[in-house]
């Protein structure tokens, strides 16, 4: 009797790890892209970066005071271009502070709201020089570029307006969104 009892408490223990073998976690995956008209591609991640600019402290950015400049890129990868070299002018867009048009407004300063207007966000080229937000006649970004992969460099900080003081830079978490439009020549 203590034999049949044992081999079904044994077949029951294996029937029991068959039956958890068959689910032991599922789940999905979903691929995304883009098929585009153009000599390179868009690196996946360059299409939406985040770039981190830190905590500023509220007195680097009076009189128009700036915050370090963060790098930032946009790859491009398996260029085919139709001449030996090529040009990329890249137009950055979003939406415009209120002391200076050309640099990229923030939103999300939960203190002192109406003077997020002191305080921007601005783009240079791998050069140092200022990228105009919404300037996209001029598309000041200009990249030669090589068949192959190529990568694009940027970078970004914080600015205060020339007429800011301690007392009117706005306090709190903060972000600003812009798109990029890439035009090849």
């Amino acid at each position: 009797m203590k034999k049949i009892i044992l081999a079904a408490l044994v077949s029951g223990v294996m029937a029991t790890s068959a039956f958890a073998a068959d689910n032991q976690g599922s789940g999905k995956v979903t691929f995304t892209g883009e098929i585009i008209s153009a000599p390179c591609s868009i690196s996946p991640e360059s299409i939406d970066q985040t770039v981190p600019l830190g905590q500023i402290a509220n007195s680097a950015l009076v009189g128009g005071g700036t915050s370090p400049a963060q790098p930032f890129t946009i790859e491009l990868e398996d260029c085919v271009l139709s001449s030996a070299t090529q040009t990329v002018s890249v137009a950055f867009t979003g939406t415009s502070s209120a002391f200076d048009d050309g640099l990229l407004g923030i939103t999300g300063l939960a203190i002192n709201a109406p003077a997020e207007n002191n305080v921007a966000i601005q783009i240079n080229d791998s050069n140092g020089e200022r990228i105009d937000i919404n300037d996209v006649a001029s598309q000041q970004a200009v990249n030669t570029l090589q068949n192959g992969n190529n990568t694009l460099l940027y970078s970004a900080f914080v600015r205060g307006d020339t007429g800011a003081t301690v007392e009117n830079i706005p306090l709190g978490r903060f972000s600003g969104v812009t798109n990029f439009t890439l035009t090849y020549n």
